[in-house]
């Protein structure tokens, strides 16, 4: 997964945000703290500085009581998902079977010359990439300076 600052700013935006779905999310390999820059990894107890994240950690129940993780996680808006390149693709319509998005997304990056949110392909993630084109297809959004636009 890209936890890198340019795919954290990428992803923190309502179109992404609020089109996952809430039952694929696996808070703790994919949450990010906003208020305290902590990515959530599956090893780690989650950021220092909330204690709510802690009091989740601490039950140690994650398998057992997943809906209680992911209703209490929605509750704070300091709180984002990093989206997997699989629940990116998951975002386009249902009609095209996996090798037709990926013609999809090959025919999108051959129209952009080759350079993607000021980048050239090589220099994105697979996950910066998939976001680029997801953004683009469902609300003609393109990445520049930092921002959607």
């Amino acid at each position: 997964m890209d936890t890198s600052k340019e795919n954290i700013k990428m992803c923190d935006c309502p179109e992404i945000q609020d089109a996952i779905s809430k039952d694929t999310i696996d808070w703790r390999k994919q949450g990010y703290c906003k208020k305290h820059s902590c990515i959530l990894t599956e090893d780690f107890d989650g950021c220092p500085q909330c204690p709510e994240m802690h009091r989740l950690c601490e039950r140690n129940d994650y398998a057992d009581h997943r809906s209680v993780w992911e209703q209490e996680m929605c509750e704070y808006d300091h709180w984002m998902v990093l989206p997997r390149q699989d629940q990116l693709q998951e975002m386009l319509s249902k009609e095209f079977t996996p090798w037709g998005k990926a013609t999809m997304l090959r025919v999108w990056v051959e129209k952009q010359g080759g350079v993607i949110t000021g980048k050239f392909i090589g220099d994105l993630s697979m996950e910066q990439l998939w976001l680029a084109f997801v953004m683009w297809e469902l609300h003609q959004k393109k990445w520049d300076n930092g921002e959607w636009c």
